[in-house]
C-alpha cells in the first residue's frame, strides 16, 4: 500500500461522514417531529363537539401532535384516551406508545420503556402489527441512545419486518433512521448513509410524514 492509499481512504471516509451529516440535517428539517400549533388548535376545537370513537381518534391525534414540545399535554390527552378506549372496549396500544414518547421527551426513560413494553403487549394481544412495530422501534431507540447497540439491533430488525408486513411506509422511514443512527454510532458511515437515504426517499414520497 502506498502512502497515497490511506490518505485516499481517509478522504473517502470524511466525504461519507459529510454526506451522512447533510442527509441527517435534511431529515431533521422535515416536519415529522415539528409541532403544528394551528393543527393542535383545530383539533382542540373539534374535540369539544365530538363523542365516542371519533373523540378517541382526536385525543390520540392531539397526544401525537403535542409529544415533543408539550409532553405534559400529551400525557393529559393520552390519559383521557386510555379512559375512553377502556369504556369503548378498544385497544389502547397506540395511546400507550404515545405515553412512552411523552415520557421520553420529558427525559424519564424508565417510564418511557415501561409504556413501550405495555404498548407491545397490548398490540400482541389485539393483533395490531403496526403499533407492535412502533413499540419495537421505540424500545430499540432507547437502547441505542444509551449506547447499548447490541441490544437495540434486534428491536429494529423486528420493527422493520413488521412495517414491511403491514406496508407502513412512514413507519419504515422511522426505523430506517433508527438503523442509520445506530450505524453512525458504530462509525459504519457507508451503511448509515444508505439507511438515511432510504428514510429520506420515503419522506420525500410521502410529502408530510
Amino acid at each position: 500500500m502506498t502512502l497515497l492509499q490511506p490518505l485516499c481512504c481517509r478522504s473517502g471516509l470524511r466525504l461519507v461522514t459529510v454526506r451522512v451529516s447533510f442527509i441527517l440535517a435534511v431529515l431533521v428539517a422535515f416536519p415529522a417531529g415539528a409541532q403544528n400549533i394551528s393543527k393542535i388548535d383545530s383539533l382542540r376545537t373539534l374535540l369539544a363537539s365530538t363523542q365516542g370513537e371519533k373523540k378517541l381518534v382526536l385525543l390520540n391525534e392531539l397526544a401525537w401532535e403535542c409529544r415533543s414540545a408539550f409532553p405534559d399535554s400529551t400525557i393529559r390527552y393520552a390519559q383521557l384516551a386510555l379512559d375512553l378506549s377502556d369504556h369503548l372496549g378498544q385497544s389502547n396500544s397506540k395511546t400507550l406508545n404515545y405515553l412512552g414518547l411523552a415520557h421520553y421527551y420529558k427525559g424519564n426513560l424508565v417510564r418511557a420503556y415501561e409504556y413501550y413494553e405495555q404498548a407491545g403487549r397490548q398490540a400482541r394481544s389485539s393483533g395490531d402489527s403496526t403499533e407492535l412495530a412502533y413499540s419495537q422501534n421505540n424500545i430499540g431507540r432507547l437502547f441505542s441512545e444509551q449506547g447499548m447497540l447490541t441490544q437495540s439491533y434486534p428491536y429494529f430488525v423486528r420493527a422493520e419486518s413488521l412495517f414491511q408486513f403491514v406496508r407502513d411506509s412512514s413507519g419504515l422511514a422511522y426505523v430506517y433512521q433508527s438503523f442509520a443512527n445506530l450505524y453512525k454510532q458504530e462509525k459504519d458511515f457507508v451503511r448509515s448513509e444508505q439507511r438515511y437515504r432510504q428514510a429520506l426517499d420515503i419522506r420525500k414520497q410521502l410529502g408530510n410524514p
